[in-house]
């Protein structure tokens, strides 16, 4: 029989020290490697420069970026190629990682978590956990920190836009059984296209849609889940473009 009869460290490595019952000790040494914990707001602040950068890019090149993929291949470009997003992470289990990925599957509200959201940012700090528990693999569902939607429509109602920004930021309604891995913060992008003007929205009606995204965040806020929504509408007319944003 083995007793412990002393444990610490030594050379940085940690040890125990066995009595084999006789006489005789039994000293162990052995390493444990320990991920120092990331700030999840330098993750967010990184995903604002990216979303920034973009919406910039948009502006100057004004015919390279012409779709919803376009933009959303362009988000994903300014974030993976941050020194820091774009970097391999690593678990306390030793499993190396990229946090950055598109079209990332989660838990969502219908129950089947089967959805997923069309750019996800994993929580490096729980790369050791898995949504399907049991079945470790790197090609399983992780934690996701950040969640984001991205929707581009051409000349649209008010309306019509108010439809996708709800049906996007309740896909963050997480599914009750798996909310432990539901994103910690979603973006709902939506970019809006007018090339006439009847769906050029005036100040008047771009107050009445900042008016909605407030409620919405502030009606999902008080079920503890965060979003931040941004409305971008590009105006134009012959060969003029015009910039209106609204973030909440």
């Amino acid at each position: 029989m083995h007793t412990v009869i002393e444990a610490g460290v030594d050379e940085n490595l940690y040890f125990l020290k066995f009595k084999d019952g006789g006489s005789i000790n039994i000293v162990v040494k052995f390493r444990i490697k320990m991920i120092k914990e990331i700030n999840k707001n330098q993750i967010v602040g990184k995903f604002e420069t990216a979303l920034a950068a973009t919406v910039e890019m948009l502006k100057k090149e004004k015919y390279s970026i012409i779709n919803e993929d376009d933009f959303k291949c362009y988000l994903f470009a300014n974030l993976v190629t941050d020194n820091f997003l774009g970097k391999e992470f690593e678990s306390n289990g030793g499993e190396k990682l990229k946090i950055v990925h598109s079209k990332y599957y989660h838990p969502n509200a219908n129950g089947s978590g089967a959805g997923s959201f069309d750019i996800g940012v994993l929580d490096p700090n729980r790369l050791d956990e898995d949504i399907n528990e049991g079945n470790r693999s790197i090609c399983n569902r992780k934690p996701v920190l950040i969640g984001c939607e991205i929707k581009w429509r051409r000349n649209c109602y008010k309306e019509y836009i108010e439809y996708w920004i709800r049906k996007d930021a309740l896909k963050f309604v997480p599914n009750k059984k798996l909310i432990k891995f539901a994103s910690k913060l979603g973006y709902v992008i939506y970019v809006h296209f007018a090339d006439k003007k009847m769906y050029q929205h005036n100040e008047k009606e771009l107050r009445n849609l900042r008016k909605f995204m407030q409620d919405m965040k502030i009606k999902l806020s008080q079920h503890g889940i965060k979003i931040k929504i941004v409305y971008l509408q590009i105006s134009k007319i012959g060969s003029k473009f015009g910039y209106k944003i609204i973030k909440v």
